[in-house]
């Protein structure tokens, strides 16, 4: 499929979800929240201020008194002052500026958070596509690693076949070979994930773990969902969906019918839709029975014989690949030989063989 035919979320103007789902109840105790804290604050710095007034008298009294017992001449330092009046002004100076501080660092922290992100999008890249593509010959089902299109830097004079794939040694730093190569083991989730306790399985029967926030980061979390699929023969599968309703429909659509996406009225009929349910739970049914519907009317066989709507499921239509990982993470030790390698080698090496 060529870059023109990628879903939306695939593309650098990513269609954001118009409908949050942030309950007004979250807003309000969240508002209640930040006000509770902030008074909070003003009451305890009011305290502390107050409480080191109180050593302030105490000690020029002190003094105050040993002077006179001595006839000496009292000076300001000795004069006890009435910060009473003060003291509340003085504790929202002070809140002020912590609060004023707070908000500078976290500003500061999301703006390095976004510059990583971002800036890790623009590695060189690799990707999986057929053989017949980039080597001329006929199409025997044999796959190829070769640059992307849009790296600014190839760093594949010619195309890896997967065939020759090997896996690194537990906790090694893999070759360049084989850190390019990584993605020619790794699986995508098909027709639709059905979510479980901790775990979703998809049409095909195989589980998926969602991943957190930390181990997504450079999949934009705001933006989509990572599952993980741990393989029996080591490492494990990253699969990458759009996490809104509108970013699924556009992938179903780029992926079973694109000529649809030639009618933008008709999609945002859908969504406008969506977003016109007023409860939480409305909206996940509604999303549920659209694509349950498109899946029948397309006859995609995506979800079997029996197509029913699945609440609160994700729909891997487009579904695209994140690094394949060779170390799954079980113990601090892991955590280590996964850093050195599936992480470390993409800066190591400057690629990345991921297809996001």
């Amino acid at each position: 499929m060529g870059e023109g035919a990628l879903p939306s979320f695939l593309q650098r103007e990513e269609l954001k979800d118009q409908n949050n789902d942030v309950p007004v109840a979250f807003l309000v105790i969240s508002t209640l929240v930040v006000i509770g804290a902030v008074a909070y604050a003003v009451r305890y710095l009011q305290r502390e201020h107050a409480e080191d007034a109180q050593r302030k008298n105490d000690q020029a009294q002190k003094r105050a008194a040993k002077k006179a017992k001595k006839g000496k001449k009292l000076t300001e330092d000795d004069v006890i002052a009435d910060d009473d009046a003060t003291a509340p002004l003085e504790a929202v100076k002070q809140a002020g500026s912590f609060v004023f501080s707070l908000i500078k660092d976290l500003l500061l922290v999301g703006l390095l958070l976004v510059l990583v992100v971002e800036g890790w999008r623009w590695l060189p890249r690799v990707t999986v596509v057929p053989c017949s593509d980039v080597l001329g010959r006929a199409d025997d089902g044999s796959k190829c690693v070769a640059n992307r299109p849009d790296t600014w830097w190839p760093r594949l004079e010619d195309p890896l076949e997967c065939s020759k794939a090997t896996r690194p040694e537990k906790g090694d730093l893999p070759t360049f070979e084989q850190h390019v190569l990584r993605n020619c083991f790794a699986e995508l989730p098909s027709g639709v994930l059905r979510p479980s306790q901790s775990y979703s399985w998809d049409s095909a029967g195989k589980n998926w773990y969602p991943q957190p926030l930390l181990a997504s980061l450079f999949y934009r979390p705001w933006l989509h969902l990572a599952y993980n699929m741990p393989h029996k023969a080591g490492g494990a599968s990253t699969g990458i969906m759009p996490k809104s309703f509108e970013g699924q429909l556009m992938a179903f659509y780029a992926t079973h019918n694109y000529t649809a996406l030639e009618d933008p009225e008709k999609i945002r009929n859908l969504v406008n839709k969506h977003a016109a349910v007023k409860t939480a739970k409305g909206r996940v049914m509604f999303a549920a029975k659209t694509l349950a519907a498109l899946h029948t009317k397309y006859k995609t066989g995506m979800m079997g014989a029996q197509i029913s709507p699945i609440e609160n499921g994700v729909d891997c239509a487009g579904a695209i690949s994140g690094p394949f990982q060779f170390v799954i993470q079980r113990s601090m030790v892991d955590k280590w030989r996964h850093f050195v390698t599936d992480f470390f080698p993409e800066i190591w090496f400057f690629v990345t063989a991921s297809d996001f």
